[in-house]
């Protein structure tokens, strides 16, 4: 088995960690060119991965558990969530609607995706609330 965990959206770090056994391991570290030919992560993201991995994860579980109730709450599969909208100039102003009320809210049109499949990107962390998600909708109109 090999099992890869990201750092960065998780931890707010940089790069990544491997994990499996000894052969496949020392395999990846000589034939993996992208591990080869890249640059060493900076210390204080290394330093900062560990301080999480090993003092604060109760910390890390219980952020997680509140996330995966989030999702239940909504039907949600991912911390990152496209609300199509359909026609870029709507989901320009729906965007601008949800600033305007606190909420930091990205459209993504065209080139980005397909015409007619403009979308506002919602990134939801642990310290939201379910009341805000639901404040949210009501801003941009959304199922209400």
């Amino acid at each position: 088995d090999i099992i890869t965990l990201t750092l960065g959206k998780a931890l707010g770090s940089s790069g990544a960690i491997t994990i499996s056994n000894k052969t496949i391991i020392d395999y990846l570290i000589n034939k993996a060119s992208t591990f080869i030919f890249s640059t060493a992560l900076p210390s204080a993201d290394i330093m900062w991965s560990y301080f999480l991995l090993n003092e604060k994860i109760e910390f890390l579980k219980e952020k997680k558990e509140k996330l995966t109730a989030l999702f239940k709450s909504f039907n949600l599969k991912s911390q990152i969530v496209p609300i199509i909208i359909g026609e870029a100039q709507k989901t320009k102003k729906l965007a601008h609607i949800a600033q305007d009320n606190g909420f930091f809210v990205s459209a993504i049109n065209p080139p980005t995706v397909p015409v007619g499949t403009s979308r506002l990107r919602i990134s939801l962390t642990s310290d939201i609330t379910k009341e805000e998600i639901e404040r949210f909708l009501k801003v941009i109109g959304y199922g209400f």
